[in-house]
């Protein structure tokens, strides 16, 4: 198991962290802001219906979830398979003038340099074309062969500098022959050089070259790496400090842009030239209204392992989860809640719990006793009213005494 891109699950794993401590500052928190509220007595009869387990279970999904769509966009790799892969593309050299003019700077920081970044941001938009290069000044030399390994091509262009050919001079004829030479044998597949450099051919037959060279099929794009006005040559004295360049005579050596060869060179061949400019847009111009415009043909073919991705089963498991959390809910079943402990009551309130059944009873009673007085006070009044009306009848009376 091996992973296309691993930098997503350092991101997972980042995230599934930041969502555990924000669980945990949350809960402490909610302890702080409950205890000002209530006693812990209260608020355990007060939570009794929420389940912390259910709770806890709903954040586990929560960081599932994050985490098996971090591990999708990580895109896990597991077994692959061999399938016959057919590259096309075009084969391109690149000739650069490393000739002590290229160290003018009418375009910053210098022409050298300037052309070298131009290259190597045109590989960009180069996917599938075999590259190589060609190093030139007074003479050429092949510094990196037909390649599609882009990592390679940069490392042998990072090297290119005015010490690198001993013989100094332009030789734009040297350039063309070497390229040539390394196209030699690549079957049917286009023929293309892009030349890098201020046009100025001290040898004189670069033309010639370029005639020989278009009836073999080699299309020769020119840029010109410079200004027309031109500009001073530097150069390091024994000193090492910083000198203009001077003729035999004396006279300061100014290099101009020859745009005149150069448009010449690649119309001979049935391309085209463009100035490189301050931004390299002339190279990109070079690349769209030319090179893209080819037919690319097969380079070669081959047996290659392909791994199958397998990013569904992590993002199925990571939605199911983030899809299940808000269905469940944080509240006990009534089953399920537990009898709260009753505490042990105080003396007032066992007082009060005996006290107030007996109180009631009494109240009863007396009740149905002052009922009962009352009946018979009202029975005696009766009695007495009876006997005073026997008495004014004229009724002898018996008096009610004791013997002596």
């Amino acid at each position: 198991m091996k992973f296309a891109q691993p930098l997503r699950l350092l991101s997972g794993l980042i995230t599934c962290a930041a969502l555990v401590w924000r669980y945990r500052r949350f809960d402490a928190r909610q302890r702080t802001e409950l205890a000002k509220f209530a006693s812990a007595s209260l608020i355990a009869r007060l939570t009794a219906s929420v389940s912390p387990a259910r709770r806890q279970f709903k954040r586990v999904l929560v960081i599932a979830g994050v985490a098996g769509l971090a591990i999708a966009l990580a895109r896990p790799l597991a077994g692959f398979r061999w399938e016959e892969a057919k590259r096309k593309g075009l084969d391109v050299m690149f000739a650069v003038d490393t000739s002590k003019s290229m160290l003018a700077q009418d375009v910053k920081p210098d022409r050298l340099t300037r052309a070298k970044l131009a290259v190597e941001d045109l590989l960009g938009k180069m996917d599938g074309d075999r590259v190589g290069l060609v190093a030139f000044a007074g003479n050429s030399f092949l510094q990196c062969p037909l390649t599609l390994d882009y990592d390679a091509f940069r490392q042998s262009l990072d090297a290119l500098d005015t010490k690198i050919i001993p013989r100094g001079g332009t030789d734009l004829a040297a350039a063309i022959h070497e390229t040539e030479a390394a196209l030699e044998g690549n079957g049917n597949n286009e023929r293309i050089l892009v030349l890098l450099t201020d046009g100025e051919d001290l040898e004189g037959n670069a033309l010639d070259a370029a005639r020989a060279a278009a009836k073999n099929g080699l299309k020769i794009f020119t840029v010109g790496v410079g200004s027309a006005s031109g500009e001073l040559i530097p150069a390091m004295d024994e000193a090492g400090a910083m000198r203009f360049t001077k003729d035999a005579s004396g006279q300061f050596v100014k290099s101009r842009l020859d745009e005149t060869r150069l448009k010449q060179i690649a119309e001979t061949t049935g391309a085209m030239y463009q100035p490189l400019g301050q931004q390299a847009q002339g190279l990109e111009t070079i690349y769209s209204q030319g090179l893209a415009k080819f037919t690319r043909r097969e380079l070669a073919s081959r047996m290659q392992k392909v791994y199958i991705e397998r990013f569904q089963w992590p993002l199925a498991l990571g939605l199911l989860c983030l899809v299940l959390e808000p269905l469940i809910g944080i509240r006990r079943n009534k089953r399920g809640i537990k009898p709260t402990v009753t505490p042990r009551p105080t003396l007032a309130a066992s007082w009060n719990r005996m006290a107030r059944p007996a109180t009631a009873t009494a109240a009863v009673v007396l009740f149905v006793a002052a009922g009962s007085a009352q009946a018979s006070i009202g029975s005696a009044e009766k009695a007495f009213q009876k006997e005073n009306m026997r008495a004014d009848t004229g009724r002898p009376r018996v008096p009610h005494c004791l013997p002596l």
